[in-house]
């Protein structure tokens, strides 16, 4: 039982008000008071709580802005951005390049392939691919002829040259990629586009063993140590790309224009149009050109 302090009327253990007078119970004051100082803590962590979030969300989006800057930011020229450029061009435009891994001097789809006893130079060259394990033979027949009987030799295709063989074509490789940018020039600006040339070297992607083997170098002499190509680069939207020589003339020929015409009003419109049409070109058009 509990007793009230001001009336003394009896009450039950634990009330927190008296039942006769309604005076707060001093064992329900006391056992009050850890609750209200749990509450002023936790009052007191709040804000805390709200200005760690409020950090957070600026880092956030300081992090996102940083992100989006560099996004953005013109690329400067450099070896690596000038290979990311030129590999782009060449994936893009992988059947252009397929002649550079993919033999077409003959038609090698068939698998015989039957030449007469003058085409030396073709039995030369199917000889080398016989001693590469690509084809068999030459069986070598004869028929008659008008004055004496005609040879032929018959070569025949093994399984390693049909794995060989795509779409009629003799492969060396899967293809072709950017093994380093050498060197290139000091980017110039003409016709207010920045320009450069490259110079790359280009190796071949997953060659065949028969191609890279030492008896076998002369089918593609350059098959282990790749080629170096020219490539022109232009910078459009703070990104550069290759571009043709044939942009790159018409650039030359605006800046030239361009440096003559300051007190021509006529020549200046004329200019003017050339350069909307520039831009509309290098907007708009798919250059197709040799590396």
């Amino acid at each position: 039982m509990a007793f009230c302090t001001q009336c003394g009327h009896k009450n039950l253990e634990g009330s927190r008000f008296c039942e006769s007078c309604g005076r707060p119970m001093r064992g329900a004051a006391a056992a009050a008071q850890p609750h209200e100082s749990t509450s002023v803590s936790a009052s007191m962590h709040m804000p805390s709580r709200r200005l760690l979030w409020g950090i957070g969300g600026m880092l956030v989006v300081l992090l996102a802005a940083g992100a989006m800057y560099l996004w953005l930011a013109p690329e400067a020229p450099s070896k690596a951005v000038f290979a990311r450029a030129v590999q782009a061009w060449i994936t893009e435009r992988s059947d252009e390049y397929r002649h550079h891994y993919c033999l077409r001097n003959y038609d090698y789809a068939a698998d015989q392939v039957t030449l007469g006893q003058f085409e030396r130079g073709g039995r030369q060259w199917f000889d080398m691919l016989v001693q590469a394990g690509l084809y068999s033979g030459p069986k070598i027949d004869s028929s008659p002829g008008l004055f004496v009987p005609i040879t032929f030799f018959r070569y025949t295709k093994t399984e390693l040259g049909r794995r060989a063989t795509r779409t009629g074509e003799l492969c060396v490789a899967d293809g072709i990629e950017v093994d380093e940018v050498v060197e290139f020039a000091p980017p110039r600006r003409l016709g207010g586009v920045w320009v450069s040339r490259a110079d790359v070297r280009i190796v071949y992607r997953n060659p065949a063993p028969w191609a890279v083997n030492e008896e076998n170098v002369q089918i593609s002499p350059v098959i282990r140590e790749g080629v170096r190509k020219k490539f022109f680069l232009a910078r459009k939207e703070g990104r550069w790309r290759v571009v043709t020589e044939r942009e790159v003339q018409a650039l030359s020929v605006l800046e030239k224009a361009t440096g003559s015409i300051e007190n021509d009003g006529e020549l200046a419109s004329v200019v003017s149009e050339f350069a909307a049409w520039l831009e509309r070109l290098f907007a708009e058009s798919s250059p197709v050109g040799r590396p």
